[in-house]
């Protein structure tokens, strides 16, 4: 699977580039362990003044079915993606999984290489889900 993060509008020079990207169980349930792996690059420093939107398809039946956009999760356009982050910095602490990877949690981002291997995350709720 591949995902890239544009400007807004769509320019040719996407912000982020994701090359693989892994997400298991499938499907995922809520509350529950995550297991997340992912591999790119963020080509450009970013903050608070990109607009994000993310296309998101699954395999259904044999087929690419896109993912329709149901509470800030799927095929969504989010106007300031760095306000999910946002607890994050208030609580001044990144997740572990990232830390060990020298990932950052909050914005803003510098150009840099994301490389993180398949870590499990747990998921308690997802706010207005």
């Amino acid at each position: 699977m591949e995902f890239d993060l544009y400007p807004a509008p769509t320019t040719a020079h996407p912000y982020v580039t994701f090359t693989s990207v892994s997400v298991s169980p499938s499907p995922v349930v809520i509350p529950g362990n995550i297991t997340i792996g992912a591999q790119g690059t963020v080509h450009h420093h970013f903050g608070n003044d990109v607009k994000m939107v993310v296309h998101m398809d699954k395999m259904l039946l044999g087929q690419w079915t896109k993912v329709p956009c149901s509470q800030n999760v799927g095929s969504c356009n989010y106007d300031n993606p760095c306000e999910f982050l946002a607890a994050f910095k208030t609580s001044g602490t990144c997740p572990p999984q990232l830390i060990q990877h020298n990932l950052p949690c909050t914005c803003p981002f510098n150009p840099s290489s994301i490389d993180l291997p398949p870590s499990v995350f747990e998921v308690q709720q997802i706010s207005g889900a």
